[in-house]
């Protein structure tokens, strides 16, 4: 399930966080996607968007940046339970 996720946000790029649950098949944000923003594959935004009458604030999920996950991926940088 974690490895479909991560190809769906490497192919989409990014997801608002429900729309990202739905497409997973869950109503609910899953448990596991915590999981992988601990292990630092993911990260979540939550953005501003404005609107004609308020400010709404946009949850989203999207993969993490390559070059990023390479310096955390080395045995060095991970960290210890």
């Amino acid at each position: 399930m974690k490895a479909l996720a991560l190809a769906l946000l490497a192919a989409e790029g990014e997801f608002e966080i429900n729309a990202f649950a739905l497409r997973m098949g869950s109503a609910r944000v899953p448990k596991w996607l915590r999981e992988l923003e601990n292990d630092r594959l993911i990260e979540r935004a939550y953005r501003t968007s404005k609107t004609a009458t308020r400010a709404k604030r946009r949850r989203a999920v999207r993969i993490r940046e390559a070059e990023s996950l390479s310096r955390q991926m080395n045995p060095g940088n991970r960290k210890r339970k």
